[in-house]
């Protein structure tokens, strides 16, 4: 049954490695035309991809995490702990450049680039673990006797909450300099819509915590677990979505 489970986890990532390539067509298309103001076309999109920042960004991006599913298909395929530690580091390398495109980067100082990349890293390990858990849920684990499964969640739901608790810590210590420093009154985080953006994401995230908590409290109990996980992957979308918004706005 572990078999399985590496095997589904590392066909995932070569279905997630597509979704990223899908985004980085789409947001380059938008981004060419809109920086253009010219009609999509071959010639323009190479032009944005190969000519401008965002563009070498992505290439970037997509190069990193080209890396890193390669070096899981190697973990998995080797089953060495230190294969798995080496693809959990070079995964943190793709998130800088989302940090290179962010508000932080236009400080020009080296805290406010690295606290956003620690922002991004905490929320990939949260949010990441969520997808891991919901796959595996409608994967792997549904082949497994009631036994068995109830034992995996009593398991591994403690230990994931411990690295989601430190996760959080991050997130909230690196979302707090992040809205000091972007947001400079209370009337600029209630009255401009970068601020009411923020607070969007900050009520989906208290949501989200509530939701881990109770799952803590249950151990895994599969009854329960199985929903309020699928919920936290559908509030961890909305934390996406709300960051995008974010990302377009200019602060106050």
């Amino acid at each position: 049954m572990l078999v399985l489970v590496v095997s589904f986890e590392h066909g995932l990532v070569w279905v997630l490695l597509g979704l990223l390539a899908a985004a980085a067509l789409a947001e380059l298309s938008l981004y060419a035309e809109r920086a253009s103001g010219e009609s999509l076309s071959l010639g323009l999109f190479w032009e944005a991809l190969t000519g401008t920042r965002v563009g070498m960004t992505w290439l970037a991006r997509l190069g990193f995490s080209l890396l890193v599913v390669l070096n899981v298909t190697f973990a998995a395929r080797e089953g060495k702990r230190a294969y798995w530690l080496l693809a959990t580091v070079l995964a943190t390398v793709p998130l800088l450049t989302l940090s290179q495109l962010s508000h932080a980067a236009a400080e020009g100082r080296f805290l406010p680039f690295f606290a956003d990349w620690l922002h991004a890293t905490a929320a990939s390990v949260w949010m990441g673990g969520l997808l891991g858990f919901s796959a595996l849920l409608l994967g792997p684990v549904r082949k497994m006797s009631a036994e068995a499964r109830t034992e995996l969640l009593r398991r591994a739901v403690p230990r994931f909450s411990t690295m989601a608790t430190l996760s959080v810590l991050v997130l909230l210590i690196t979302g707090v300099y992040a809205s000091l420093l972007h947001v400079p009154s209370f009337s600029a985080f209630i009255g401009t819509p970068y601020g009411r953006a923020l607070s969007m994401k900050l009520g989906v995230v208290v949501i989200m915590l509530f939701t881990g908590a109770i799952n803590l409290i249950d151990q895994g109990r599969e009854e329960s677990f199985n929903i309020m996980v699928r919920f936290e992957l559908v509030l961890a979308f909305g934390v996406f979505v709300t960051t995008g918004f974010l990302t377009s706005l200019p602060p106050p």
